[in-house]
């Protein structure tokens, strides 16, 4: 894992944190740009382009939501790195479970809190935002990236974030928070790792069971990848 966090692009220095943005996050992006269809006007490229604009930013907020918790419970935060599935945040902290839920469970609180403000903007504009839960189905708007629409994407990569993270794997926030509550449960830390790894592991078949479904049911047919490639990073994040 450590490896794979040394493959990241300098963003510079910020407020004394590191911010880095994973080369993974770039390939993610070239890709997405490269699957806009050839024969799409030059609107549609750069609607993509804000598209993923509102997915860095969002990841960015859910950073800082775990950096500004650290420095609340008197830890530093050394570097932050951006990548696909949220970011990596770096914490020195003394081995203090309660403090470690605390910073683990605030990034996804900080996306929850985003899809609330954007619901309530979204609801006053008159639009159900129901549809927008199923992480499956992202928004369409043919008549291209109004405000309107914005606001419906940057709720679904909210609500995406969130889900995502408090997947109870390492090394999702969830995991975090399910080894510091093993923790508190008087837990040594080795057996809460232990147990966190089995659990992230157990999650991953999971994920390969429902790649199958989905790719069998003919329905959301695009998401049996990710599901497949998530379910292989937590299973061998978990058995290192």
């Amino acid at each position: 894992m450590r490896d794979l966090l040394s493959w990241n692009i300098s963003l510079g220095r910020w407020g004394g944190v590191q911010l880095r943005l994973h080369v993974f996050f770039v390939l993610f992006a070239l890709v997405a740009l490269l699957l806009v269809p050839s024969g799409a006007n030059q609107k549609l490229f750069w609607e993509t382009t804000a598209v993923l604009g509102l997915f860095l930013a969002s990841v960015l907020l859910h950073e800082i939501g775990h950096t500004l918790a650290a420095w609340r419970v008197g830890g530093s935060v050394d570097q932050i790195v951006l990548w696909p599935l949220g970011g990596l945040t770096q914490v020195n902290l003394s081995h203090d479970p309660q403090s470690e839920w605390i910073i683990a469970i605030t990034g996804p609180l900080v996306n929850l809190g985003l899809c609330l403000l954007t619901t309530l903007f979204l609801v006053a504009e008159h639009f159900n935002p129901v549809d927008l839960l199923n992480p499956l189905l992202p928004p369409v708007e043919p008549a291209g990236l109004t405000w309107l629409n914005a606001c419906q994407w940057l709720l679904w990569i909210n609500w995406l974030l969130f889900l995502v993270n408090c997947l109870p794997a390492l090394p999702f926030d969830g995991g975090r928070a399910l080894r510091a509550w093993l923790w508190m449960m008087h837990y040594d830390f080795r057996q809460g790792v232990v147990i966190a790894a089995r659990v992230a592991q157990g999650v991953a078949l999971i994920l390969w069971v429902a790649a199958v479904l989905i790719h069998r049911s003919g329905a959301f047919s695009f998401a049996a990848l990710p599901f497949v490639l998530v379910g292989i990073l937590l299973f061998f994040s978990a058995k290192q």
